[in-house]
């Protein structure tokens, strides 16, 4: 049975150097299990996890729900976009019919210029988006959500058209029209013209109402320029053509339109190259057969004197 001692007696220890007895651990060691509640010895990772999850599923529920929540309302708005892709193949046949006798500026000052990203950046050009925004009439565009450009045929916008709203009404045999300072009544199949824009509707779409802007010609150029992307491809005479837009219609159109245009313009391109070239050779002939009537001229001449030696010496030889 051990002592209780007193604190007086304690501090006599103490103060003599002597510190208290510490207690010594039985045989066995210490008790097993510290940090875990009730002496529990089992350390699995996967239990414990479990366990976690079991005492927090709340939490996991709820964040979630918070995040599903959330993607939906920052996606509720967004409307689906679209693609259509086109390609072109560059061909140089002018060099070949004319033997290279013109230098071909076309294609950079000393050859230094690759022909390839030259012919892209006229692809990406400012020239050729106003061109195929004339063409399809893409300064008139749909606010109303699926009323896509496609109802509408023959599109034409003036350039100088003043940005407005129209708004449309639709019934199985007729649509009105309204814009801000007036209003027409359309038939289906015939073209209906109003405040610098001409189309022609078809048939009736199945809508009840839409709204359509006419936005300003600069404008449209940078919308077409902004979802425009032109990349050659590797190791050939190859250029893809991709346009985005949230008109399935119109992305189709760009893309196809684009390549038209330059197509026309690259076949013009050709066409005043070789009108040069030919005036270019047709100028090197005039001065070939100028210098070679001078060269017979000459020859003629020498062998007119070069007789008349010839007899004036054979005379006075006899």
């Amino acid at each position: 049975m051990s002592e209780r001692k007193t604190p007086a007696e304690g501090n006599r220890q103490l103060r003599s150097g002597l510190l208290p007895a510490i207690p010594y651990p039985q045989a066995g060691g210490f008790t097993p299990g510290f940090g875990v509640e009730g002496g529990d010895s089992d350390q699995n990772p996967f239990r414990q996890y479990l366990s976690m999850l079991r005492r927090y599923w709340w939490m996991l529920v709820l964040t979630t729900a918070l995040g599903v929540a959330y993607q939906w309302y920052a996606t509720r708005n967004d409307l689906p976009m679209f693609r259509a892709a086109s390609a072109v193949r560059l061909t140089d046949q002018g060099a070949t019919m004319s033997g290279n006798l013109v230098q071909d500026y076309g294609s950079g000052f000393g050859g230094y210029t690759d022909p390839i990203l030259t012919q892209v950046q006229v692809i990406k050009s400012r020239i050729v988006a106003e061109q195929v925004v004339y063409s399809l009439g893409l300064q008139l565009q749909s606010q109303t959500p699926s009323f896509y450009m496609g109802f509408f045929t023959n599109v034409h916008v003036d350039r100088a058209a003043a940005p407005s709203k129209l708004t449309f009404h639709f019934s199985p045999s007729h649509f009105t029209v309204y814009s801000a300072r007036d209003s027409i009544l359309g038939e289906y199949g015939r073209p209906t013209a109003i405040g610098g824009v001409t189309f022609t509707m078809p048939q009736s779409p199945g809508f009840a109402s839409a709204t359509l802007g006419v936005l300003p010609h600069d404008q449209a150029v940078d919308q077409l320029l902004g979802g425009l992307v032109v990349k050659p491809r590797d190791m050939t005479s190859v250029i893809d053509i991709s346009y985005t837009s949230f008109d399935p219609y119109v992305a189709q159109d760009v893309a196809s339109e684009i390549a038209r245009v330059f197509k026309a313009q690259n076949a013009q391109s050709a066409r005043q190259e070789s009108h040069r070239r030919r005036v270019f050779i047709e100028s090197q002939l005039t001065t070939t057969d100028s210098a070679l009537a001078v060269a017979q001229s000459k020859i003629a001449a020498y062998r007119t004197n070069t007789l008349a030696v010839s007899a004036q010496d054979k005379y006075t030889t006899e």
